[in-house]
């Protein structure tokens, strides 16, 4: 599908009429709903010494990541991320519409993997259900700032490996996005519980009643995935575009729908 034919639904409401619509849906709850229920279980040390660490978490969220991706991707793409669907509206990967339906589709999803481990779990063992929390030691700010930075990092790294117009042959593109999540795990664990994503962080805050901060989570990632779609599509992919056009390549037109991410790509 073609960024126009992507914007041109975007004016729309056209998506909800096709099936392949409420199955990449369907899809895309199920994959937040078993990341995030992974996410919930991972930390829970069941009363013992050896598990629940900042590693054992990374591993298991760096797995739990690369395998639903190369499983499900092909079916709507797989975002589990609200902050990953505003990056992909933003250069009209998926349209307005679509982005917004997955945003709400992940939040349910989130919740109910959170539900499943909060259910299934005794209650002297449930701790925090890995909701999101700052380190005491931190400001709102640093804590905001963490979240930029680890989220810039993922969706930079996402887009580097599913851009086609660079990679001529994805192949197991699910593995550096797997390594990225992992990798902020590792480096935002004891700061801010490493979220990346308002879904994952949304769930836990349902079930146990922990709202402090939360807005962090949300504005963080967001923030982040903005900035990385702006690096990515415009400082490093943006000159060879204007160059291929200076060449005799015809530019797209531009789409009165896009949003603030797409009109700075064409300003520059």
């Amino acid at each position: 599908m073609g960024r126009e034919e992507v914007c041109k639904k975007g004016c729309s409401l056209g998506e909800a009429r096709e099936r392949s619509f409420w199955r990449d849906l369907a899809a895309e709850f199920v994959a937040t709903f078993l990341l995030v229920s992974v996410q919930c279980a991972l930390p829970l040390t069941w009363g013992r010494n050896d598990i629940g660490s900042g590693i054992h978490t990374a591993l298991g969220m760096t797995f739990i990541v690369t395998t639903t991706l190369w499983s499900l991707s092909e079916f709507g793409g797989i975002h589990m991320n609200p902050a990953l669907s505003l990056s992909m509206m933003c250069v009209r990967r998926i349209s307005i519409f679509r982005g917004l339906v997955y945003m709400v589709v992940q939040s349910a999803g989130g919740v109910a993997g959170a539900a499943l481990i909060w259910g299934l779990t005794p209650e002297q063992f449930r701790e925090t259900l890995a909701s999101t929390e700052l380190n005491p030691s931190m400001t709102v700010w640093q804590g905001l700032g963490v979240e930029i930075w680890l989220t810039f990092n993922l969706i930079l790294t996402l887009h580097g490996c599913t851009y086609t117009g660079r990679k001529v042959n994805i192949l197991m593109f699910s593995v550096p996005i797997g390594m990225a999540v992992g990798t902020g795990v590792l480096s935002g664990f004891a700061s801010t519980g490493a979220s990346m994503n308002p879904a994952r962080s949304l769930g836990p805050a349902v079930m146990m009643g922990k709202w402090d901060h939360h807005w962090i989570y949300w504005v963080g990632p967001c923030l982040g995935s903005v900035l990385a779609t702006f690096t990515y599509y415009v400082v490093f992919d943006k000159p060879d575009k204007n160059q291929k056009a200076s060449h005799g390549t015809k530019p797209s037109k531009a789409c009165p729908c896009m949003m603030l991410m797409t009109w700075l790509q064409y300003l520059f």
